[in-house]
């Protein structure tokens, strides 16, 4: 359900009246307001060619950025209207024919937290596309759930060791009881070190106790590597 044409000219003409608003943040309201006021589909056809004008190899630029940000929150609301063309996006742009519409897709998964989805995002972290990787470990630290967790670490020991690195990372942001057990199962197994180092960084980030114990002992065995001063600062949190 969208806005009234007549409330979101009210929207945008309040943002006229606050002269503390500088141009950027102006525009940003201008963007979402616009965005929320279409229908469906035509959200969907300005979502795509938009996506399809970006050249992300490039780096996108702040305002573009935020713009793709606000048309994930706008397809996000628009829920099961959209699920079709998410769908196809997911499935359509796997193997990066269109980058950033598969980027826009993964970043409303995360803001659907449609936790059935993540498997097809977690296959993604493998990509060598840094702005896509860096969108799906931000919706998969969205998700969360349990289903999400056990879907990341089914690959963890066939994986190299990026992959693990950044499974590591989102489960030190995922805080549950589920990352906690996934992390101490993880470190039972023999893997790099590096890798080691943040899994315990990420038992820390869950102000687990036993995390505590596990660095204590690594920290002893390992006391000139860099890593243990990220492993002091999360233990610093506790």
């Amino acid at each position: 359900m969208t806005a009234a044409p007549s409330s979101l000219a009210t929207c945008l003409a309040e943002t006229e009246t606050l002269p503390w608003l500088d141009d950027d943040v102006r525009r940003a309201i201008s963007d979402r307001v616009e965005l929320n006021g279409l229908e469906p589909l035509a959200l969907w056809t300005k979502a795509e060619q938009f996506c399809d004008s970006m050249d992300i190899a490039r780096r996108l630029s702040q305002s573009q950025e935020l713009f793709l940000q606000n048309l994930g929150d706008a397809v996000a609301f628009h829920g099961n209207a959209l699920n079709k063309n998410l769908t196809s996006a997911l499935r359509e742009a796997f193997g990066g024919r269109r980058p950033c519409l598969e980027a826009l897709a993964v970043m409303v998964v995360g803001n659907q937290r449609v936790e059935s989805r993540a498997r097809w995002i977690i296959p993604r972290l493998q990509n060598l596309d840094e702005f896509l990787v860096e969108r799906c470990m931000s919706s998969l630290i969205k998700l969360g759930g349990t289903s999400t967790i056990r879907g990341l670490i089914r690959y963890f020991p066939i994986a190299n060791s990026l992959y693990q690195s950044k499974v590591a990372f989102i489960l030190g942001h995922i805080h549950s009881d589920e990352s906690i057990r996934s992390c101490l199962r993880l470190l039972r197994d023999e893997i790099d070190r590096e890798v080691e180092t943040l899994l315990l960084e990420a038992l820390l980030r869950n102000l687990a106790t036993t995390g505590v114990r596990l660095a204590s002992v690594f920290m002893h065995h390992n006391p000139r590597r860099n890593e243990l001063v990220n492993l002091c600062q999360a233990a610093a949190t506790l």
